[in-house]
């Protein structure tokens, strides 16, 4: 199929890979809530408006079992993912530029996934997209959905209309962005304090903070951006034969953020009643919602041993720089994201301090009791209770966002091995001058780092640490890299960085 240029061939969206997709998590929320879905290593996943498709090569890579399926528009972005895909020699991934008003698929799809897609197109092209969901949507598959929502896009519309008002007539794309640019400073510069200067500043700065000009064209300027109340968004899915599954970011329909006032009066609500009181207590402006087949029975009290069978792995600290494990002592704990836990569960507190050491990689619960038990005395030695009581108080971690829960684990170390070795695609995005990288959760990992770039490019298995350390003295006597001059001596900044990347998912 041959489709026409169009604004993102002109100024391609950045390609990102987008965790909050990933099948590992959709399997997961599904599981929890009683479906039965493929396994994420062996599945079919299909994106539309795929971009360049970094989201699938990424699981392409990662998963070899998996066939993913993406399509774009934009022909010059499918061009530009193909490249990477023959350079790294995937055959699990395929990608094509197509119209979605015309494509029609091959088969069924464990996964689909629509992101940042459904608010940016005409009202036909989001029916049809509905209707590939339920026509292409395995029995037991799961739909992702993003779209902006109300009521809080409404204040980043104050500022949309105000930008679409200043550039909207300029035909140039550059001069739009560059009109668009002048707007944003006017707005930034009013330095009242009354509240609608405070909203109109707070909105702003997030469209400047974000540095991309293609993204401000695309999202801030499209002449198309509807947002959905979530009631709205559900009943047109209803006409297609889908219902509402959850958000990808589960913790988002947790109630308890409230204070347990408001709490109290949401929690006798129907579920999407209560997701729409949240949106409005939150100004939320932006879901990414899972769907699944009408038919489909689930399972909203889900019970604390289905995470028994999950994978877990949290990015997680003490508060106390000294963890005491006696029953009854509170300890906090806080995750990457500002979620917190009090926990004076002896099993659970031994529990996070090893979900914090071995950081990113999950456990299996076994393998999380058995190392937590470890860190016990004896007289605590974990019986049948005390580890149903920490499959309760992790499943209240994961619906905190505290704690993560997967299905399958992916191929990465967490401590470089002798020769360390950089995934390939890291290695592939570098060398096309990608400073944002895909790791092998998968993740985005910024690498602005000569130093990192050049040591990750080195990683293909072969050189071990005196090796690399002779490459890139020899790169720095040649100048073709350099230190700063307080910088520590160049194996101790190997060792740094080589944990951190490993840390970052980047090894294999």
């Amino acid at each position: 199929m041959t489709c026409e240029a169009t604004a993102y061939d002109d100024f391609p969206y950045p390609g990102s890979v987008y965790p909050q997709t990933h099948p590992n998590r959709l399997a997961v929320i599904a599981e929890l809530l009683g479906m039965t879905p493929a396994p994420p290593d062996r599945c079919r996943v299909l994106e539309v408006g795929c971009g360049d498709g970094i989201n699938l090569i990424a699981l392409g890579c990662i998963f070899p079992g998996i066939q993913a399926e993406g399509f774009d528009l934009a022909s010059s972005a499918i061009a530009h993912g193909q490249r990477l895909i023959d350079e790294l020699g995937l055959t699990n991934v395929r990608l094509r530029p197509a119209d979605l008003m015309e494509y029609e698929p091959e088969g069924l799809f464990d996964y689909i996934i629509a992101h940042g897609f459904f608010s940016w197109v005409p009202e036909p092209v989001r029916e049809r997209l509905l209707r590939l969901c339920r026509q292409a949507l395995a029995p037991q598959g799961v739909a992702f959905v993003s779209y902006n929502a109300l009521p809080g896009f409404h204040a980043r519309r104050l500022v949309r209309d105000a930008l679409k008002f200043h550039a909207g007539h300029f035909p140039d794309p550059r001069t739009k962005i560059q009109q668009a640019q002048a707007m944003l400073s006017l707005l930034l510069s009013r330095r009242s304090d009354d509240e609608y200067a405070a909203l109109l500043r707070k909105e702003a700065e997030w469209i400047v903070n974000r540095d991309n000009q293609a993204v401000l064209l695309h999202d801030d300027l499209a002449e198309i951006n509807e947002p959905y109340y979530v009631r709205d968004f559900v009943a047109k899915a209803q006409q297609h034969g889908l219902q509402f599954l959850a958000e990808a970011d589960f913790h988002e329909m947790n109630e308890s953020v409230f204070p347990e006032s408001i709490a109290r009066l949401l929690r006798p609500m129907n579920l999407l009643l209560r997701e729409q009181y949240s949106d409005f207590l939150k100004c939320r402006r932006f879901r990414q919602t899972l769907l699944a087949r009408s038919e489909v029975e689930l399972e909203r009290d889900i019970p604390p041993h289905r995470v028994k069978t999950k994978l877990i792995a949290a990015q997680v600290s003490p508060r106390s720089e000294s963890v005491c494990l006696d029953p009854g002592v509170v300890e906090g704990f806080v995750g990457r994201n500002g979620a917190a836990m009090q926990v004076d569960h002896p099993l659970t507190k031994a529990a996070l301090l090893i979900l914090r050491d071995h950081w990113p990689r999950p456990l299996t619960f076994d393998e999380l009791v058995a190392a937590a038990a470890d860190c016990l005395p004896p007289h605590l030695a974990p019986d049948e209770a005390s580890q149903e009581g920490l499959a309760e108080i992790l499943l209240h971690g994961f619906r905190s966002g505290l704690i993560e829960l997967h299905k399958v684990r992916g191929d990465w170390s967490i401590v470089p091995s002798e020769r360390p070795a950089a995934s390939p695609l890291v290695r592939s995005m570098l060398r096309r001058g990608d400073y944002q990288v895909a790791s092998l959760r998968p993740a985005n990992v910024r690498v602005d780092s000569p130093f990192k770039r050049q040591l990750l490019l080195l990683l293909d298995g072969r050189l071990d640490r005196p090796a690399l350390a002779r490459e890139l003295a020899d790169r720095l006597e040649r100048r073709e890299l350099s230190l700063p001059p307080d910088a520590p001596p160049l194996p101790q900044l190997i060792e740094t960085a080589l944990n951190q990347a490993a840390r970052e998912a980047l090894l294999r």
